[in-house]
């Protein structure tokens, strides 16, 4: 078979309970990871995996685990927390978009929907709603509202919905533009 790139590792200050030995936070390789582990499990013989740790600052390591090549994709609701997050460190949009190679109109997306508050990011994680949804009523009405325009929206679905067993699922046209 091909060889595998190293996984790349952040050595914890937090020690495992009653050892001296310091906890691996993986920076890159998690699905390599845990197939190795369920490999082990089914039997397989494997001596070693090469791991390599990671040096830099906390922003680097943000986007490095961003821009990792290897395994899933980000969910939009981790995306915009990471862009949140390195928003809050001082980088502005078009840092946050050379870093990880994508527009300052994607950032700014994401801002809003990490913006949207926890009960949001809920709701788009449940596929309740889809993140360009929310980004759209963030827009329209302000990332503080989205959750309570959703809500609406859902009530307003919710009757539709018991009568047929399916689960209520918002789009955009489900939100009713401001009254002026």
């Amino acid at each position: 078979g091909e060889d595998l790139p190293p996984i790349e590792v952040e050595v914890s200050k937090d020690l495992m309970p009653g050892t001296n030995t310091p906890y691996l936070d993986i920076v890159d390789g998690h699905h390599r990871y845990f197939g190795w582990k369920d490999a082990i499990a089914e039997g397989c013989t494997i001596i070693r995996h090469p791991v390599v740790e990671f040096t830099g600052t906390a922003s680097q390591k943000t986007f490095r685990m961003i821009n990792s090549s290897q395994g899933r994709n980000l969910h939009p609701v981790e995306r915009a927390i990471a862009y949140l997050r390195e928003h809050k460190n001082g980088y502005t949009d078009a840092e946050i978009a050379a870093a990880v190679y994508r527009s300052e109109g994607d950032v700014a997306n994401h801002l809003l929907l990490a913006q949207a508050g926890a009960n949001t990011h809920k709701l788009v994680r449940e596929g309740t709603v889809s993140a360009t949804t929310v980004i759209e009523v963030a827009r329209k009405y302000g990332p503080a509202k989205v959750y309570d325009v959703l809500t609406k929206a859902m009530e307003a679905k919710a009757p539709e919905a018991a009568k047929t067993g399916a689960k209520v699922k918002i789009i955009n046209t489900d939100v009713k533009p401001a009254k002026v």
